[in-house]
């Protein structure tokens, strides 16, 4: 998955641009229609998923650089995805 997480509003110096975050511990899996699949999506998210605070806290972190630090992408991923 990848799409703009906060647009920088021109002048207010906000740093992120995009991110990107396969696994993380949501509920996207019972989107899914097809039961096998939506089994699948929950078993490999209950396996190897990063928490929701995770991600916050990566946020955070990019929200709290000063205005001469652009942060252009993110990537947070789970680590027992290698």
């Amino acid at each position: 998955m990848h799409r703009p997480l906060i647009p920088e509003p021109g002048g207010t110096g906000a740093p992120t641009r995009s991110g990107q975050s396969p696994g993380n511990g949501t509920d996207f899996a019972e989107a899914s229609t097809n039961p096998q699949v939506r089994s699948q999506i929950t078993e490999m998210r209950d396996r190897i998923a990063i928490p929701p605070e995770a991600i916050a806290q990566a946020i955070a972190f990019v929200i709290e650089q000063p205005a001469t630090v652009a942060v252009n992408e993110i990537v947070v991923r789970p680590t027992a995805q290698n």
